[in-house]
């Protein structure tokens, strides 16, 4: 599996954030425009300092999974997820974030 990682840019440098080890490296203008175009050797290069293992989560599970099915066949308006300062991008949900921007689905 690949690892997970975003990058960014500030007024004053370029970061990836490593899902991996829950850090904000600062890193140079070339590897940052490496890693947006998911070059290997770069991501390699960062394995060997430790950071970018690959995702090893396969599968999370809520305990009310078993019963979405029912509380959305059943008049449910709406679905609220909650975040938490604890979350680190790595359930499947937080895949689907397009530039940490959420994006409010209609259920049908």
């Amino acid at each position: 599996m690949n690892p997970i990682y975003k990058t960014f840019s500030t007024l004053s440098g370029f970061y990836v954030y490593d899902r991996s080890t829950n850090s904000i490296i600062n890193i140079e203008r070339n590897e940052f425009d490496l890693l947006n175009k998911n070059d290997n050797q770069t991501i390699i290069q960062f394995k060997k300092k430790g950071y970018m293992k690959d995702n090893s989560i396969e599968r999370i599970r809520h305990l009310s999974t078993d019963y979405l099915k029912h509380y959305l066949h059943n008049n449910i308006e709406q679905l609220t997820i909650q975040l938490t300062q604890n979350c680190n991008l790595r359930c499947s949900i937080a895949l689907i974030w397009v530039g940490m921007i959420i994006e409010s689905i209609p259920i049908k």
